[in-house]
């Protein structure tokens, strides 16, 4: 496992922002614990997904359609900027409860002009679903 992780950090360090660590002092917060913070707030798109999504792009082939991803939040907001990064197209599947905070975020990290709301419009997109309730919606 060790291994795959300095691996993975190989892959993506030049992509990647180095953020701090802060080491607390005793007793912070009260707890009498040693707490030490990784900043990953400042890394692009202010999460670690960054790191996942460069990861995971850069280990895989992309075909030609691009990258798609099903979220709401910091996971689609780092796979969109991530695509548009490395010269790739992205489409994020959003929630329709998705807050227009997140949604202002992924069209200004390059997601498509194509938007789509997980329910009732999965099939539109051409990407398949593992999971389908009741309703038809996407899960």
């Amino acid at each position: 496992m060790h291994t795959e992780i300095e691996v993975a950090h190989k892959r993506i360090a030049n992509y990647i922002r180095t953020t701090p660590v802060i080491h607390l002092e005793p007793d912070a917060w009260r707890m009498q614990a040693r707490i030490v913070l990784k900043l990953e707030q400042l890394q692009h798109t202010g999460s670690f997904k960054t790191r996942g999504a460069f990861n995971r792009i850069l280990l895989n082939e992309v075909p030609d359609a691009g990258v798609i991803a099903a979220s709401g939040g910091n996971h689609g907001i780092a796979v969109a900027y991530v695509a548009r990064r490395l010269g790739y197209r992205a489409e994020i599947f959003v929630p329709e409860v998705c807050s227009r905070v997140k949604v202002e975020r992924l069209r200004s990290s390059g997601v498509s002009d194509r938007s789509y709301l997980c329910r009732g419009t999965c099939g539109e997109s051409g990407a398949g679903s593992s999971n389908r309730g009741t309703d038809g919606a996407c899960l």
